[in-house]
């Protein structure tokens, strides 16, 4: 039990290393619904040229979901500190797509309650 107090930082890293695949999925999905962390839409909506562009692509235009051609989508990933970690993005378009959609409202990285809450249920039967 004392391992467990005093290297508590070193083992939720780890379990969240492990997980990242499912934390990464529901970062998808989230955007996916056009939801930010906070479970809020993300906003401006698309307009004017984006919205004909995806129509085009046979996109849906009803809310942002940050995907057209699936580049941002595939290059998140988990960025580890010593005692901390966030969802982040390598993709170019990255710090485009936050200063515009990630506002007072949230940011558009990072889980909702609901989808940590998930995490949490999955992982408290290995640490009680």
């Amino acid at each position: 039990m004392q391992y467990i107090e005093a290297n508590t930082d070193f083992i939720v890293l780890r379990i969240i290393q492990a997980l990242e695949d499912i934390i990464l999925k529901f970062q998808r999905e989230q955007l996916a619904q056009g939801e930010l962390e906070t479970g809020n839409p993300i906003e401006p909506n698309y307009k004017g040229l984006t919205v004909r562009l995806r129509s085009a692509a046979g996109l849906q235009v009803a809310f942002p979901d940050l995907n057209f051609t699936g580049q941002h989508y595939s290059n998140f990933y988990i960025d580890f500190g010593e005692d901390w970690f966030e969802i982040t993005n390598d993709d170019p378009k990255a710090p485009r797509l936050v200063a515009k959609y990630s506002k007072r409202k949230g940011s558009i990285y990072g889980l909702q309650d609901v989808n940590l809450q998930k995490i949490i249920e999955d992982v408290k039967p290995l640490l009680v």
